[in-house]
């Protein structure tokens, strides 16, 4: 039988993926300081100023046209993290499809060390406001050791939707789509949506269109009747507090218990 990674690459048994991971795995189980984390994040947003130039957007602008954001356990305030998530999106209109292949040719432009979990560089068919992600590993210029990195890029009026998604935890996002599922919504990283009931084949059918445009986090506490957490009292033991009423987090859900389209968020985004 297998015994190892490295006997299942010698015997032909791991995809091109599965082998970079293989190559990098020791480091991949190290826990990231948030030092590091915060290095990371600023040499995405350096490498995004970086695209922004060359595409011609004026020094001055560049604060104002895209952002970029560290999650996870890094955004609750956590002294170390599993991976690296940045969430990038912009605000000033321009294009949005190509940003993540640009961003990561500017990062290794830097010095930076980047191994690709898939290419960024492979043709897709995205239309323009669609969101789309990278998923790779990363050695800062002047490191030893290798970090795995998402990049995931949203339209400005999914943003701050994503923002709650991906900064966690996993207890407390479970149970805020309880709550909005119970109140007749499905939330998701995309928006807020009505659910459309059940169909012919005894599916939930969730409604496509986001009914609540958010600037903030904030506008989707409010839009759902809750007082605002921010994002460091985001965990298990917290309380939702909806008109006035606090509630505690229910026990984790079984999947059908939620919104159809619940996924389990990045390991970086649990309780961890």
């Amino acid at each position: 039988g297998v015994t190892s990674l490295a006997d299942a690459e010698e015997r032909g048994l791991l995809n091109e993926r599965q082998k970079v991971g293989a190559r990098f795995a020791e480091d991949l189980k190290l826990r990231i300081p948030r030092a590091e984390v915060t290095l990371i994040a600023a040499a995405v947003r350096e490498a995004l100023r970086t695209v922004l130039l060359d595409e011609g957007v004026p020094a001055g602008e560049v604060s104002s046209a895209a952002e970029a954001v560290p999650c996870g356990s890094y955004r609750r305030g956590k002294e170390s993290s599993g991976d690296v998530d940045v969430l990038i999106t912009r605000r000033d209109g321009g294009r949005s499809c190509d940003l993540l292949p640009r961003v990561c040719a500017a990062l290794s432009a830097a010095g930076h060390e980047m191994h690709h979990l898939h290419d960024p560089f492979e043709k897709k068919e995205k239309e323009e406001g669609e969101s789309c992600s990278y998923m790779g590993i990363v050695r800062l210029e002047g490191y030893a050791t290798h970090r795995r990195l998402d990049l995931k890029v949203y339209p400005r009026e999914e943003f701050a939707y994503a923002l709650l998604y991906f900064t966690g935890n996993d207890h407390f996002n479970r149970s805020m789509r309880f709550y909005a599922k119970k109140m007749g919504y499905s939330l998701s990283d995309h928006g807020l949506a009505n659910r459309g009931g059940i169909n012919s084949r005894g599916e939930e059918v969730r409604g496509t269109r986001n009914i609540v445009p958010a600037e903030s986090e904030a506008d989707i506490f409010a839009a759902l009747g809750f007082e605002y957490r921010a994002p460091e009292d985001r965990h298990a033991e917290a309380t939702i507090i909806q008109d006035g009423e606090a509630k505690r987090l229910p026990p984790l859900c079984d999947e059908a218990d939620l919104s159809p389209d619940s996924q389990p968020l990045d390991s970086d985004s649990d309780s961890c």
